[in-house]
């Protein structure tokens, strides 16, 4: 599921860059004029210049695209890394933004990933109208994966009660199977000691 919405993440990313002033290239059957080359170059240009861009909140062609390669890049962090990235950030609105989605990532512990959602939520009108859109959709894929682990946490905690009822339940049987064994036992050798009894007085 994580490739998935990877993927859908680079395909909104640059589909919203694409759409950005000076990066929108409508298809033509016919040759390329010389404009259409420009613009294709300058194109490949914005793309190239944006692949090793730093995530900022500045409203350039590279602001959705940078967010997008940073969480990508985020996702791909284990613990020890990710604890690491949050110790090396500031108290910028940059690095809050940061926090936020390396907080939400699906491997931290389910109470913080609910709150830090919530808080990326409640930020999320304070930025580019683009970038709003892009963290809708990131909010919106943390609140599936979230409720899916909630309910895969209920029904571990509901098959972990039944099986502490089962173990209950055998310990109780056991402890029974013992007590008619012991009550089987003494039969037995009151069965045979009055047997024993009988042959002796004949």
């Amino acid at each position: 599921m994580k490739n998935i919405f990877v993927l859908v993440l680079v395909s909104v990313g640059f589909s919203a860059c694409a759409n950005l002033p000076g990066t929108h290239n409508t298809a033509r059957t016919a040759e390329p004029t010389p404009a259409d080359r420009t613009e294709t170059s300058t194109a490949k240009t914005v793309k190239d210049r944006c692949a090793n861009a730093q995530p900022t909140l500045k409203a350039d062609k590279c602001l959705l695209p940078a967010w997008q390669h940073y969480l990508i890049h985020s996702l791909q962090l284990d613990e020890t890394q990710r604890q690491q990235q949050l110790g090396q950030l500031q108290h910028s609105n940059t690095d809050t933004l940061k926090r936020l989605l390396l907080l939400t990532h699906p491997d931290e512990p389910l109470p913080v990933r609910i709150e830090h959602n919530r808080l990326l939520e409640q930020a999320i009108n304070q930025y580019d109208p683009a970038l709003q859109s892009f963290l809708t959709l990131v909010v919106a894929y943390n609140q599936t994966l979230m409720t899916q682990d909630t309910r895969a946490d209920a029904s571990l905690a509901t098959l972990n009660a039944l099986l502490t009822e089962l173990n209950v339940t055998k310990q109780a049987l056991d402890q029974a199977q013992q007590k008619i064994d012991a009550i089987t036992n003494i039969e037995q050798q009151l069965n045979a000691e009055e047997s024993l009894s009988h042959d002796n007085d004949r």
